[in-house]
């Protein structure tokens, strides 16, 4: 769906000085971070890049800056895609670390909470009047799934919590939960009607 939505930007940094990622999580749970190593350590170079998953080529910008470096391009885009295939169009977070002797490590992060609700809500651009004019609906499972997804990132401490993150994200988007009013929903949510159902999901 966000095939044709490249990152403009690559950035290529020392290691040690590697820019934060939304979703990019060193030792997160449950897949948060992806690492493919080729048996090196110490790594000394970095690109971030925002790629649609498993759509990355190697054209512009992900190929040109990839082409000065001794890492074989096509190699680490089809990890790339082999790694992020699940997210089917939506913009991972993804970095490559590489040696000068061509060994690399791709670590593949969880995407923007908005690119999550708009994947399963299935539209691209959120309302200009969110809290007048809604443009898509989640159900409270699909509510609950990136709420799981994200929890490592977010700065919840739980799926409840996680779950009201993601609702707040829903409010600026414009966009209903179950066919109400996202800040009603959330509402509901602070009274306890969903406390089982989040509990059970995080026990799960």
């Amino acid at each position: 769906m966000w095939g044709s939505r490249l990152c403009q930007q690559v950035l290529i940094v020392p290691a040690s000085h590697r820019l934060a990622c939304e979703g990019f999580t060193p030792g997160g749970r449950k897949g948060i971070l992806n690492t493919i190593s080729n048996g090196y350590e110490g790594m000394a170079d970095s690109i971030e890049v925002l790629v649609p998953g498993g759509e990355a080529d190697p054209g512009p910008p992900l190929g040109p800056e990839l082409g000065p470096t001794p890492v074989d391009v096509q190699s680490v885009v089809q990890e790339i895609n082999d790694q992020t295939a699940a997210f089917d169009g939506t913009e991972v977070p993804v970095t490559v670390d590489y040696e000068d002797d061509g060994s690399f490590e791709i670590g593949v992060g969880v995407p923007p909470t908005a690119e999550l609700i708009k994947d399963e809500a299935g539209f691209d651009t959120g309302s200009g009047e969110p809290q007048e004019e809604f443009v898509a609906d989640l159900s409270v499972d699909q509510v609950v799934q990136i709420a799981e997804q994200k929890q490592t990132d977010l700065l919840s401490y739980d799926l409840h919590n996680a779950a009201k993150e993601i609702v707040g994200t829903c409010t600026s988007l414009g966009v209903t939960i179950d066919g109400e009013d996202p800040r009603e929903f959330k509402e509901r949510i602070d009274s306890g009607e969903y406390d089982d159902r989040l509990a059970s999901a995080a026990e799960a």
